[in-house]
């Protein structure tokens, strides 16, 4: 992804805020929703040149990464345990 001087401008693309993913998925769906995470310069830099190497968004990126996190023995265990694959999503 090429560097911008705008600084709102790349918010908005890590972010993927406003409209990006209503664009995709029709301008009468819910919005998704969003985690805001804090992390270092370099880890940060690095997430955005490899999400653009694989031309995907960042925000699919974290979903690939958070589902691979939570299929790990560990998280699985704690799920299982505290019955939270059987939580109801809020309507």
């Amino acid at each position: 992804m090429p560097h911008c001087h705008n600084t709102t401008f790349e918010i908005c693309r890590i972010r993927q805020w406003p409209f990006d993913d209503l664009v995709e998925i029709g301008m009468n769906a819910k919005r998704k929703p969003e985690f805001r995470v804090f992390t270092e310069e370099d880890l940060a830099t690095l997430v955005k040149t490899l999400a653009a190497l694989k031309n995907t968004s960042i925000s699919e990126l974290f979903n690939e990464a958070l589902e691979l996190w939570l299929a790990q023995p560990e998280q699985q265990k704690l799920i299982e345990k505290h019955n939270l694959d059987k939580i109801d999503e809020p309507e």
